[in-house]
């Protein structure tokens, strides 16, 4: 990759109704990501990029929590301009598609050695849903059984998504509560799209060991 020049200028907001920020049980949470380049600003791209993003936490009686994740961003550039690579979508990992390692669910291009390499896209789209159960108390602190379900993509363009042909995984995750946080192990397995057009064909598993919630 040739070295460029990048600057941005970004604005955040976000409307918070959880019941706590860490570990919610209910409400919901509500934020958008806003990121503009412009020469102006003294970079060597011109785009505009918004990542809108809606979770939702429901209790379903008293150990059992509901929540639900959806988010979606667009990249859209001036003209016949390419996206800086650097600032493109890539999902993937275990606060995002759990389906798939750490940036790796993404358009990727075969490098000189044979690796497949993820460079990104200008549209995404992440659908996600855990049940969060608590188990039992290891030494006064709750271990979380937690199935969950990831439906998502990347793409080159946002146009090009295609919402009837996610990348499906499910999995599940065992979490522990500690005075630093919740540490989080999980395994989620890929049902669908393991040919050898996409991202990290035949890959099935991916493996996460954490802290948090994957939202």
């Amino acid at each position: 990759m040739n070295p460029y020049r990048l600057a941005y200028v970004e604005a955040f907001a976000q409307l918070d109704l959880r019941n706590r920020p860490l570990n919610p049980t209910l409400g919901g949470y509500l934020s958008l990501h806003v990121e503009e380049g412009d020469p102006a600003v003294g970079g060597a791209f011109r785009y505009l990029k918004l990542t809108p993003e809606l979770r939702l936490y429901a209790p379903l009686g008293h150990r059992v929590v509901l929540a639900g994740r959806a988010l979606v961003g667009r990249i859209d550039t001036h003209g016949d301009e390419q996206s800086p690579i650097t600032r493109r979508f890539r999902l993937g990992g275990p606060a995002s598609h759990r389906g798939f390692g750490f940036g790796r669910l993404s358009p990727q291009a075969r490098a000189s050695d044979g690796t497949l390499v993820p460079y990104g896209g200008d549209g995404e789209v992440l659908f996600s849903g855990d049940v969060r159960i608590e188990a039992t108390k290891i030494g006064g602190n709750w271990l979380d059984v937690v199935p969950f379900v990831d439906a998502g993509d990347v793409a080159l363009t946002f146009a090009a998504l295609d919402l009837a042909d996610l990348h499906v995984a499910t999995g599940l995750s065992l979490e522990y509560t500690t005075p630093i946080g919740i540490l989080r192990a999980g395994a989620g397995v890929r049902l669908n799209r393991l040919g050898g057009n996409n991202p990290d064909p035949n890959d099935r598993f991916a493996f996460h060991i954490t802290i948090g919630e994957a939202f």
